[in-house]
């Protein structure tokens, strides 16, 4: 089982870098969006002004990527708990039961070597069946080649 350990100082650490984070995204954005979107065609030709459309769509898909971001990190920035302010102690993981120990008269590390070798003589014995090969194994059943 996989514990997850986080502490105070680290979290607080975290929010702060993500609420600058956030405004400087939002800033740059801001300052990038008519520049990007307003893209001139180099020439009149048709090259031209397909790539000129190009790089208009792509840069509408990031305001809009963009936008999506922004208001994902506010939402992160709005649920986080705040700087500096007290978290409680977290509980002690609850004991579970040790797994490397047999149960029964079975352990963990021969069962799966079990399966493997029961599963690998089943599809021999199938394989040997499907060509004729089986013959009557004693059990009444005579397997007939194709």
């Amino acid at each position: 089982m996989s514990f997850v350990r986080t502490y105070p100082e680290h979290l607080a650490a975290a929010a702060s870098n993500l609420q600058s984070l956030g405004a400087a995204l939002n800033v740059g954005s801001a300052a990038a969006d008519v520049p990007i979107t307003t893209v001139v065609p180099a020439a009149v030709d048709e090259v031209s002004i397909l790539t000129a459309m190009q790089f208009a769509t792509h840069a509408q898909r990031f305001q809009e990527l963009s936008a999506q971001a922004s208001r994902i990190q506010a939402m992160l920035s709005r649920h986080w708990p705040p700087v500096g302010a007290p978290t409680p102690k977290p509980k002690r993981p609850t004991p579970h039961r040790r797994t490397d120990r047999p149960r029964g008269n079975r352990s963990h590390s021969d069962g799966g070597l079990r399966y493997v070798a029961a599963r690998d003589q089943l599809c021999a014995y199938l394989c040997r069946a499907r060509s004729g090969l089986a013959g009557n194994r004693g059990d009444g059943v005579e397997w007939a080649g194709r």
